[in-house]
Parts: C-alpha cells; sequence; structure tokens
C-alpha cells in the first residue's frame, strides 16, 4: 500500500496553537491511521518564527521554511510513486513553496491530493503578477483531486483549467467522544445567561465586539451575563488596532475593567478536553461575529451545534453554507449593539431559543458528525486515488 506524506499545520496544545486547519488536517491523518493506511507527517509548524503574523512572511519564518522543506524534499525523495495531502497557501512565498513541492512530487511519481481551506483563491490569485498567475495554475492542475469546503469555495475556481478535479467535503466535528449534558438546552431567567467565544484571540474574529456586546447587555439591559473567552492572541495581516498580540491582550483586560466586567468574564489561553465540554455544555450561545480574511467553515460552529449551543454569526467566509436561521442567530461584521440586542431578544423568549438549540443539533447530526465526515472522505479517495 503506498504511503501517504501528509504535509501541514498541526495541533500544538503545549504552546496553545490551535486553527480550524490545523484540527481538520489531524483529523485526516487520525482517519487514514485507523484505516490503517501508512501516514508520515511533516509539520508546518513555527519552529523560530513563532511571533510573525498570520499571512506574512519573516525571517525567522523562512528560516522554518528552509528547515522544514529539507525534510520535505527528503521524504519526497526516499519514497516515491506515494501520495502527497496537503493545503495549498494564499501567498505568494507560500505558493513558492506549494509550486517546488509539486514539481518533486510529480518528478517522483506521487498523486496528490489538495485540501482547500477558506474561499481567498480568487482575491489571492487575482493579486499576482502573470508569471506567478501561470506558476499557481500549474501546482494547482497538477493534483490529482482538489477537496473545497462548499460552494462557495468551489466558486472562487470559476474559469480555473482545473475545474473537473474539484470535489465538496465539508468540514465535519473531530470530537469523538463528546459529554453532552442536555440537548436541546433552556433558558431559565433566574439563573446566568451563558456566552461563550472559542477562537483565536484575533481582531477580525470579532472578540472586541462580543466584549462590547456584553457591556452592553450587563450595563444597558442589565442581563445576568456569564461569558466565558478561550483562544490564543494572536497577529493576522489584516489587524488594524494592535500592533502586537502582547499590545491586544493588554487592550482587552483594560476594556474588561473599563466596563466594569471582571465578575462577568473568564479568559482562558486555550481550553481542551473536560473543561470545554463543560463551558459547552453550560453555554447557551457561542459568539463568533467574525470578518477574518482567512475564514473557511470554522470548526468551533460544529462543537456549538452539536453541544445544542445557538451560534451567534456573521454571514461571513463559508458560514452561510453551514448554519440558518432555524438554529443560529445572524449578525452583522462589526456591529455589537445589533449582538448585544438580538441576544437580549432570545433571552427574552426562551421557548424561541429552545427551538433554536433542538435545530442547531439536528443540524449536526444530519450533517457535520465525525462518521459522516470519515464516509465522505474515504470514499473521495477510493474514488480518485490509487492505493
Amino acid at each position: 500500500m503506498k504511503k501517504i506524506i501528509v504535509v501541514g499545520y498541526r495541533v500544538d496544545k503545549k504552546r496553545g496553537y490551535i486553527t480550524g486547519q490545523a484540527v481538520m488536517i489531524d483529523l485526516f491523518i487520525n482517519i487514514m491511521k485507523n484505516n490503517k493506511f501508512p501516514v508520515k507527517a511533516i509539520s508546518l509548524n513555527y519552529i523560530f518564527g513563532g511571533n510573525t503574523k498570520i499571512g506574512k512572511t519573516s525571517f525567522l519564518r523562512l528560516l522554518d521554511y528552509l528547515i522544514i522543506f529539507t525534510k520535505i524534499i527528503f521524504t519526497i525523495s526516499f519514497n516515491p510513486k506515494s501520495v502527497l495531502y496537503f493545503s495549498p497557501v494564499s501567498n505568494k512565498f507560500g505558493s513558492i513553496r506549494d509550486y517546488v513541492m509539486v514539481k518533486i512530487a510529480k518528478f517522483f511519481g506521487y498523486q496528490i491530493i489538495m485540501q482547500q481551506f477558506g474561499c481567498r483563491f480568487q482575491e489571492f490569485y487575482n493579486s499576482l503578477s502573470p508569471y506567478f498567475q501561470k506558476m499557481v495554475q500549474y501546482y494547482y492542475s497538477q493534483a490529482t483531486i482538489i477537496t473545497v469546503e462548499g460552494e462557495k469555495a468551489k466558486e472562487q475556481f470559476k474559469n480555473m483549467p482545473f475545474t473537473k478535479k474539484l470535489v465538496i467535503l465539508q468540514n465535519g466535528l473531530p470530537e469523538t467522544n463528546l459529554e453532552i449534558n442536555e440537548v436541546p438546552k433552556h433558558i431559565d431567567i433566574n439563573k446566568p445567561i451563558k456566552l461563550f467565544y472559542l477562537s483565536n484571540m484575533i481582531e477580525s474574529k470579532g472578540y472586541m465586539d462580543v466584549l462590547e456586546a456584553i457591556d452592553i447587555l450587563v450595563n444597558q439591559y442589565h442581563k445576568n451575563i456569564i461569558a466565558t473567552f478561550a483562544g490564543k492572541f494572536l497577529s493576522v495581516i489584516d489587524d488594524e488596532k494592535f500592533k502586537s498580540p502582547e499590545e491586544a491582550s493588554q487592550n482587552f483586560i483594560q476594556q474588561i475593567e473599563k466596563y466594569g466586567l471582571k465578575e462577568h468574564i473568564k479568559y482562558f489561553p486555550s481550553l481542551f478536553g473536560k473543561e470545554k465540554a463543560n463551558e459547552w455544555n453550560e453555554s447557551h450561545f457561542f459568539l463568533l461575529p467574525t470578518y477574518y480574511v482567512f475564514e473557511g467553515q470554522p470548526t468551533a460552529i460544529l462543537e456549538a451545534l452539536a453541544y445544542g449551543t445557538v451560534p451567534v454569526v456573521t454571514r461571513h467566509g463559508l458560514i452561510p453554507e453551514m448554519v440558518n436561521e432555524k438554529c443560529c442567530i445572524f449578525v452583522e461584521k462589526k456591529n455589537p449593539k445589533q449582538i448585544a440586542e438580538r441576544i437580549n431578544k432570545m433571552i427574552d423568549n426562551p421557548n424561541i431559543y429552545t427551538l433554536l438549540s433542538k435545530e442547531a443539533f439536528q443540524n449536526y447530526q444530519q450533517n457535520y458528525t465525525l462518521s459522516a465526515y470519515e464516509n465522505k472522505l474515504l470514499n473521495i479517495i477510493k474514488q480518485y486515488i490509487q492505493l
């Protein structure tokens, strides 16, 4: 049986590094191993360039690439006629890496699986010179199969010469042992209403909009709110307010004190296992009012659905393909007042809230279970890849 060489970012619990893409790549590796496919994984995680903004390149990140790419070349060279799995990158330097990696893999007779996350390809492609556009077209065209997360993700490749290789593979929830206490959930006005923000603390993920909405709920609507924020502070190329994660973290603490919310807010750099399950079980609403430039299908939304926790989200990226008004609350980007108004309205209408919670869980069961995702992935591999 042919070996599968996996190149990608991995979840790193020690460093608190977790992204939706890393979660899904780890899931791919686990599914392959559980089905007895031989796998060799090469991590793209930072070695030296850990403070580099997401989507940007630095000298230390270049040094990371040099070390990692040496591993990739040796691994591909010593495992000819195998299968290469990776997620293509939407930046110029990353595209050079992908081009060379694919070129070497094809020389050694590889089949190639690309898993495209997000829907930023067209924007990235249009920003390139004609020379780089041809280079990108080349390595995408060399793929045996390219999986995308949904119809909108598929549309971003319109008019590309490799569209026939595109196959939709929506994300699935990687969790296997969900500790769900109660579904659907109910609101008791005599008890605290619990909100949960679970994502990296990135400006464009909307965590400050969530904080401002909590200020309105507590200090204007006088609601009994307890909120948990869990995620690592990171810098991204579309940051506007803060120059560094440290500055963003300091500002977050200052705003909590300014609004008088110290008794209403908990913060964790990361949450895993039982601690995370407890937060999901206790939370009524999951908040992700994102406008993040690299957004695709956030896996945290799938977790919210599984626990019957009603998502409060924007119509951004591929989120509208994941949820609808029957199981979530849509809000406008950068509009904390609207977030507060819609949560307040739901608190005052607990019967409607319970219906949303019920629909959220049913959406998960029908579309996003681990077994459903594993079956779709294995069927795609069996159909297109010779192992």
